[in-house]
């Protein structure tokens, strides 16, 4: 009778490191998933860009302002950066129609 108690003392603590383990390894799972899109989308501007016969600039949204009218997006590279009023943002706009030397903004779309 003993041994059965220490048994199942023994499985219940086995049983909550497993659970333990398992939430941990499922948050990972999560994260390796996000990378994985990451990657890909990553890989797919890498194609976009080296099928550009132009210089290009990466740059990141930072900033979106969404109406009913516009959609407007701030991104992380300017006239610093080589980019100029005019130049082509690819992606959810057009062109840039206003810049700074650290951010551009390219016009609703």
């Amino acid at each position: 009778m003993v041994d059965a108690a220490a048994e199942i003392d023994r499985l219940r603590r086995e049983n909550s490191t497993l659970r333990d383990e398992n939430t941990r390894l499922e948050e990972r799972n999560r994260g390796l998933e996000a990378l994985a899109v990451e990657n890909e989308q990553l890989t797919a501007l890498l194609a976009i860009r080296s099928s550009l016969e132009h210089q290009t600039v990466a740059a990141r949204v930072i900033a979106r302002e969404l109406a009913d009218v516009s959609r407007i997006v701030m991104i992380d590279a300017g006239t610093e950066d080589g980019l100029e009023i005019g130049d082509v943002v690819v992606g959810p706009a057009g062109r840039s129609s206003a810049g700074s030397p650290s951010s551009g903004r390219p016009p609703p779309g």
